[in-house]
C-alpha cells in the first residue's frame, strides 16, 4: 500500500479521470465537497453510444433512489456531444420506472456494482477468498455509493511520500521504479493560483487556464478547462472559441451573459447566478458583464487546447486589419477605424 498514488485535492483543483479509470474519493475535513463532473462522450473512447457509462465496484444505486432524482440529458448529436453531472442523474431511456437493456429487453432501473452480476462461486475462485466474502462484494449495494465511515481512515498523503523518498535517497535505497512511472502521473491542477494566472488585471479581474501543456494527460482526453473571475462590473469582452464548444458553470456573483449564433442572432440575453449552467457552441460569440458581486465561473472545453478569437480589445481581429479595410467593410471615417483598432490597449 506504501505505492498507492493518494491524490489530495482542495477548492479550484481540475482532476482529469481518463476513460475506464477507477477512482474513490474520501472527505477526511469537517465540510461538504462539492464537485462538478463533465463526461465527454463523444470521446473515441466511448464506443456504444451517446450515453455516458458509469460502472461501480462498490455500492450502487436503488431505483427507488434514482427515481426520486431530476433527470438531465443533453441533446444528441455527434459533435461536441457532453453530458454533464451535477446535482442532477442522467436519464437513461426508461419506460414506466424501468430501463431499456443494453442487449434489449427490459431490466430493473437499478445499477449495482459490477460483481453483483457474477457467480459467487466463480467469483471465490477467482479470488482465491471464502464464498462469504465475495457475498459482501455483491451485497453492499445496499449502502449506496456514498457512506460513511466508521473511523478515520489514513493514507499516505503526497507530503510524506515526499518525505520517504526523500529518506531512500538520503540512505541510497534501491528503488522498485513505480515512483518514476504510473505513480508520476499528473491528475491534478489548481485553477485558483493568482501567479499562474493566464489573464490578470487588477481592476478587472483574472482567468486561469488549464490545457493540454500544463496537465499533459489532458490530450489524451481532448478536453480543457478554465476559471475565471470578474471585479464588480467588469466585462468579460466578446470572443468566440475557434475549436470548441464550451459549458459554463456559475461558480458565485452574477453576470448579464450574452451569447450570437454564427448567423448573427442572439440565443442568449440573461442574468445568470450561482448554480447556473449554459452552453456556448463553437464559433458562437460570447460576452459577459458582472454585477455588483462579482462574477465567479469554471467553463469546460471539448479541445486539449482551445483558441479565443476575441472580437474587441487589443488582441482582437481589427488590430490584424489595415484601416482600408475597415473603413471600406462598415463604411467609417479613417478616424473611426482608428479608434476601433487602438481605442483598447487592455
Amino acid at each position: 500500500d506504501s505505492h498507492q498514488k493518494v491524490h489530495r485535492f482542495r477548492e479550484g483543483d481540475i482532476i482529469a479521470i481518463p476513460a475506464g479509470a477507477v477512482y474513490w474519493t474520501y472527505n477526511d475535513r469537517n465540510q461538504e465537497v462539492v464537485a462538478i463532473i463533465v463526461d465527454d462522450v463523444n470521446n473515441p473512447a466511448n464506443q456504444l453510444d451517446f450515453q455516458a457509462k458509469t460502472s461501480f465496484l462498490a455500492g450502487g444505486i436503488s431505483s427507488e433512489h434514482i427515481q426520486g432524482q431530476q433527470q438531465f440529458q443533453g441533446q444528441q448529436g455527434r459533435q461536441g456531444q457532453q453530458q454533464i453531472h451535477g446535482q442532477q442523474s442522467r436519464q437513461q431511456g426508461r419506460q414506466q420506472g424501468r430501463r431499456r437493456s443494453p442487449f434489449g429487453g427490459q431490466e430493473e432501473l437499478t445499477r449495482d456494482n459490477v460483481y453483483a452480476g457474477f457467480d459467487t462461486e466463480l467469483l471465490a475462485e477467482a479470488f482465491n477468498c471464502d464464498p462469504q466474502i465475495m457475498r459482501a462484494l455483491q451485497e453492499s449495494r445496499n449502502r449506496g455509493v456514498i457512506v460513511q465511515v466508521q473511523q478515520q481512515m489514513e493514507f499516505v498523503t503526497p507530503e510524506e511520500e515526499q518525505q520517504q523518498m526523500h529518506q531512500r535517497r538520503s540512505r541510497g535505497g534501491p528503488s522498485n521504479g513505480v515512483e518514476e512511472t504510473i505513480c508520476s502521473a499528473k491528475l491534478v491542477f489548481n485553477l485558483d493560483n493568482q501567479r499562474e494566472a493566464d489573464v490578470f488585471n487588477r481592476q478587472a479581474g483574472k482567468l486561469n487556464m488549464v490545457n493540454e501543456h500544463k496537465l499533459p494527460i489532458l490530450s489524451l482526453m481532448d478536453l480543457s478547462a478554465e476559471k475565471g473571475h470578474l471585479q464588480p462590473n467588469a466585462l468579460f469582452s466578446p470572443h468566440w472559441t475557434v475549436n470548441s464548444h464550451t459549458v459554463v458553470y456559475v461558480l458565485s456573483g452574477d453576470a448579464q451573459i450574452q451569447v450570437v449564433s454564427n448567423n448573427g442572432e442572439a440565443v442568449l440575453n440573461e442574468q445568470v447566478s450561482r448554480g447556473d449552467i449554459f452552453p456556448v457552441p463553437q464559433f458562437f460569440a460570447a460576452t459577459a458583464r458582472a454585477g455588483q458581486n462579482g462574477f465567479e465561473w469554471v467553463a469546460f472545453k471539448t479541445n486539449r487546447a482551445p483558441l479565443k478569437s476575441p472580437l474587441a480589445g487589443y488582441t482582437s481581429v481589427f488590430r490584424a486589419m489595415p484601416l482600408e479595410v475597415i473603413t471600406n467593410s462598415y463604411q467609417v471615417s479613417p478616424n473611426q477605424a482608428q479608434s476601433l483598432k487602438l481605442n483598447r490597449e487592455t
